[in-house]
């Protein structure tokens, strides 16, 4: 694990796997958010608790809207995906 961070009603986390993770705090269900090439570095969350923005070293920032997940879908996708520059983005 590289990074945490609170999001909503749950508990985002990123890592050596590629993968951002969204934990219910109540322990009841976790989401695996697919799509970084490379380790995810760090998370941000809106101040709403809606969106969740990862940063990896495969040069790209996801946002994810958690609200999907927080709503009972089984799959949360990016609403945005940027490339930045060459380098890992933390």
């Amino acid at each position: 694990v590289k990074c945490v961070e609170f999001v909503g009603d749950g508990l985002a986390s990123g890592g050596s796997d590629n993968v951002v993770r969204w934990w219910d705090i109540r322990g009841e269900r976790n989401f695996v958010m697919t799509g970084h090439k490379s380790r995810v570095w760090s998370l941000s969350a809106s101040k709403s608790g809606q969106f969740v923005a990862s940063g990896s070293a495969d040069s790209t920032v996801k946002i994810w809207d958690i609200s999907k997940i927080q709503q009972g879908l089984t799959k949360c996708s990016t609403t945005l995906s940027t490339r930045g520059s060459n380098g890992d983005i933390y």
